[in-house]
């Protein structure tokens, strides 16, 4: 741990994020998502376009990382690290020729990135728990100000239109409180699939259904309602009680609902990602 600590540089960031950006796309079979099988409830994206997409936007994954590192203020960091998502965003639509494939995680990674940096550049160790403690002095005041806003105007956004409709914060809400479902039940999961499980993909992928399972996903909100949010938690707590053959079996039928309602978790597969980053930045 400690002789880890000291190697922990951009570089090695950059090359985690990648990893880490990489290593979610190529689990395969997610239900809904692009994976190496098939593009999921997707038609404007394939594995390809997220390699793109991920060389594109790890750069400034690891800039908000080193931006962490030498900053003294939270909240004046959150606001830098927004800059660069900005041109982070400009990038991955330059790769992708406009499809929007890591919006979600830019916004989620680069919290996390920002504050490993900040957890790191204050000595204290790169753990999961204690990097997710930083993000709430970075994010709380300035969502909650934006929030405000937000209850006031015309909504702009699918988020937006969700949170006037039914309060559901979304992946905003998780980063004011630090990322509760990573903190709870990602980042526990993965750490107990990764030694019980035969491989590492059947651990990503149980961890992906323990997320899909609780998370209020608002991708899925937003290309279907409520009730398909409740089936979709519903059936991912069903396939993981499966056993190893039937798991996958039962991730394949999942998969061919989720097309036929065109529905995509992708806000659960930004927080896998998050939580590989997390795990493998603590080894």
């Amino acid at each position: 741990m400690g002789h880890y600590m000291e190697t922990l540089d951009r570089e090695t960031v950059l090359a985690a994020v990648t990893k880490a950006l990489l290593a979610e796309v190529y689990t395969t079979p997610k239900p809904g998502l692009v994976d190496r099988h098939d593009n999921g409830a997707h038609t404007d994206m394939d594995v390809h376009t997220f390699e793109r997409s991920t060389y594109a936007i790890a750069p400034y994954l690891a800039d908000m990382y080193a931006e962490g590192l030498r900053s003294a203020d939270p909240q004046s960091l959150f606001r830098q690290i927004r800059a660069i998502g900005m041109r982070a965003e400009k990038a991955m639509y330059a790769a992708t020729a406009d499809v929007n494939t890591h919006k979600g995680m830019l916004f989620t990674v680069g919290i996390l990135c920002a504050a490993i940096g900040y957890a790191q550049g204050r000595g204290m160790p790169v753990r999961a728990e204690t990097v997710l403690e930083q993000v709430p002095a970075m994010t709380a005041e300035i969502l909650e100000a934006e929030f405000e806003q937000m209850s006031r105007r015309e909504a702009r956004t699918h988020g937006e239109i969700l949170f006037h409709r039914t309060g559901e914060r979304g992946i905003r809400g998780q980063a004011q409180k630090g990322f509760p479902v990573l903190r709870d039940t990602a980042v526990p999961a993965l750490r107990k699939y990764l030694r019980l499980c035969q491989d590492t993909e059947e651990a990503y992928l149980r961890t992906l259904m323990e997320i899909i399972a609780v998370l209020n996903d608002t991708n899925v909100l937003s290309r279907g309602n409520e009730a398909d949010l409740q089936e979709m938690q519903h059936r991912a707590g069903v396939v993981l009680r499966l056993d190893r053959e039937p798991f996958y079996g039962g991730l394949a039928d999942m998969n061919q609902w989720c097309i036929g309602k065109n529905l995509s978790p992708g806000g659960a597969a930004d927080l896998l990602a998050a939580a590989i980053l997390l795990i493998m930045l603590e080894k």
